[in-house]
């Protein structure tokens, strides 16, 4: 099944998550192909003015250690961009929760154009529509439940859970295994309904 676009899968790691005046500490990105493939990824820490949150680097393990050493977001973002349309120009951007959004908001705050066109979606509310379709709810509807409740388990090959890009990996693995469902159940479909042909 051909997906006809490739699905870039975000994650941010923020300071002060609960605040209009939040800064973005990491970017985490997967490129989901359309042919259902992991084929890049990219990830960035950016420079943050505001001291890191005790409770932040409890949760994430990000300190204070160099914050200022680090290239700034507005420096950052081009390149962040320019690695998601590199081989395609036919994207859509997702992630777990509202991430895109919270990236959006950030450029403007920040002044700088928003590049992306087309469609960008919540895969947290796709995977809930699924789960509820399928009347196959897990207790709760964070990342690492959903990973568990399908029997992947949280992949720690790009790091620990909290992080960026290990986040974001696993959203895509969660997002592969929900097509994989998906294709399983049209082909049983269609099985049965070549068999009362």
């Amino acid at each position: 099944m051909n997906l006809g676009f490739d699905i870039i899968v975000l994650d941010l790691e923020l300071n002060k998550p609960d605040s209009n005046d939040f800064e973005i500490l990491e970017i985490g990105a997967i490129k989901y192909s359309r042919n259902h493939e992991i084929t890049s990824k990219y990830f960035s820490i950016c420079l943050y003015t505001s001291i890191i949150e005790k409770e932040i680097t409890d949760l994430t393990g990000i300190d204070n250690v160099g914050r200022l050493d680090r290239p700034t977001f507005t420096e950052i973002f081009p390149v962040f961009y320019n690695w998601c349309v590199e081989d395609t120009k036919n994207i859509f951007l997702g992630c777990w929760g509202n991430d895109v959004y919270l990236l959006k908001s950030y450029c403007k705050r920040l002044n700088i154009d928003w590049p992306f066109r087309g469609t960008q979606t919540d895969i947290k509310s796709i995977s809930i529509i699924l789960s509820n379709i399928l009347n196959n709810k897990p207790k709760s509807y964070s990342l690492d439940r959903f990973l568990n409740f399908y029997n992947l388990g949280f992949d720690d090959k790009y790091g620990k859970q909290h992080r960026a890009l290990p986040d974001a990996y696993n959203t895509a693995r969660l997002l592969k295994h929900q097509f994989d469902m998906f294709q399983s159940i049209k082909d049983n479909i269609n099985k049965v309904l070549e068999f009362y042909k």
